[in-house]
């Protein structure tokens, strides 16, 4: 796919916050619970709208 769709893999001038990897867990665990809020709150929408 194209890198204008994942603008997460920008950390090449930054150093590791942890020695095991975790930055990137955290970073994945977040993206995965914004994505479920955004869901939620649109099918809110959608059925407030309805």
């Amino acid at each position: 796919m194209s890198k204008l769709s994942e603008p997460k893999h920008d950390d090449h001038g930054k150093p590791p916050d942890d020695d095991g990897g975790g930055p990137k867990r955290i970073a994945l665990k977040t993206a995965a619970q914004v994505f479920i809020a955004v869901v939620t709150l649109f099918r809110l929408i959608m059925d407030f709208m309805s």
